[in-house]
């Protein structure tokens, strides 16, 4: 953890729930904690954590707290202030709007929506959730399609007093919410709850609670005939390994390779990093290691490679495994190339802004563009 979040955790006395999801037991107190966390907020640090998966298609935006074992997943989006606690899977496509505090051991679903939203521990929002303005205590899960709403329709006050217009859902611990549920806006749902499928709720649950719709159900002799379903062919079971070392050079640059123009190569004129496909019964290392040497002259130990990233590609059909390494500190002067068309030093920038550069290189420049916060430092005031 960063001493900096945990300073901030403490002086605002958030360490017991980010840790165990311990709430004031009176709803009115459990919503004056949610509003006085959101203000907290605005002062949260900006941390992300080495051993945090950030997908380099995701985007992430403004003041955001990611902690150890965080998974964030490809194409979500994230937009600060924003709190991600420790082992928390982001899903796919997901957005997590401002003011949003997730804590540790929480899944977001794919597609799914939180907004002014927090979350306590071993929580579960699964896919196609909207979760707006709302609070949900520890252990709570969400099924796919569960909307909470935080505008009534006629758009008045829900708390005229505190001129709260906007208010979703209170979310007790340990209760599940079965799918296509909606709930309207201030709805308070007790502890320990059970809510069925294809429900709409207008008023607050007690706790200890079964909400379910009962539903004839009318059978009949099917006439209907299927045709028998034809197997598609398995076009993608044929997966091979490429693996790629970043070369960081004494000058904090990227050492990349700009390829033949041959139609015979991959990516001919392109720019990328150094690297082939495993031959034979090679490790991902073996190869890296084999790759250097032929194309660069570069001779290194296992050692000497730190792992990147992991990451898959579809190219001709096939599942392509890629993985990266990297090396720093690399004096370019003692470099021989032996395969490619020419070396390319290139600053981070010179790499965003390059059309000539490949997909999966951009990615793991990405990638570790964003994970090395000493690296970055020297290239953003």
């Amino acid at each position: 953890m960063n001493q900096e979040v945990d300073l901030w955790l403490g002086q605002h006395e958030l360490v017991d729930f980010e840790e165990s999801g311990v709430l004031p037991s009176l709803s009115v107190s459990k919503w004056s904690f949610y509003y006085n966390l959101i203000k907290k907020m605005a002062n949260m640090p900006f941390y992300r954590s080495k051993e945090a998966y950030i997908d380099p298609t995701a985007t992430l935006m403004g003041q955001i707290v990611i902690e150890e074992g965080v998974r964030i997943l490809p194409y979500a989006m994230i937009t600060g202030p924003a709190f991600i606690g420790k082992n928390t899977i982001i899903g796919n496509y997901s957005f997590i709007r401002p003011n949003s505090f997730i804590s540790r051991n929480v899944v977001i679903g794919n597609h799914s929506y939180c907004n002014e939203t927090i979350i306590a521990p071993y929580s579960r929002v699964t896919h196609f959730c909207g979760v707006s303005r709302s609070i949900l205590e520890r252990n709570c899960t969400l099924s796919a399609f569960v909307l909470t709403a935080s505008l009534k329709a006629n758009s008045t006050a829900i708390d005229p007093q505190n001129r709260i217009k906007k208010r979703g859902a209170l979310i007790g611990k340990n209760t599940y919410i079965a799918p296509h549920v909606s709930i309207s806006p201030s709805v308070e749902i007790g502890a320990d709850c059970f809510i069925g499928s294809f429900l709409y709720l207008t008023q607050n649950v007690a706790e200890n609670q079964m909400l379910r719709t009962k539903k004839t159900i009318e059978t009949d002799i099917n006439t209907y005939a299927f045709p028998e379903r034809i197997i598609a062919k398995d076009n993608l079971k044929n997966k091979k390994f490429y693996c790629a070392t970043l070369l960081i050079s004494e000058e904090n640059k990227y050492i990349l390779q700009r390829r033949d123009s041959s139609s015979a190569v991959t990516n001919p004129g392109m720019i990328s990093a150094f690297g082939g496909r495993l031959e034979g019964d090679e490790t991902p290392i073996q190869c890296a290691i084999r790759e250097l040497n032929e194309e660069l002259s570069l001779k290194i130990d296992e050692s000497d490679l730190g792992f990147l990233y992991r990451t898959k590609v579809l190219f001709d059909g096939k599942i392509i495994e890629c993985i990266f390494f990297i090396i720093k500190s690399i004096k370019i002067k003692d470099l021989c190339l032996t395969e490619g068309k020419k070396i390319e030093h290139l600053s981070p920038f010179d790499c965003l802004m390059s059309k000539d550069i490949t997909d999966l290189c951009l990615s793991a420049v990405q990638t570790h563009f964003e994970s090395d916060e000493k690296f970055r430092k020297k290239w953003v005031n």
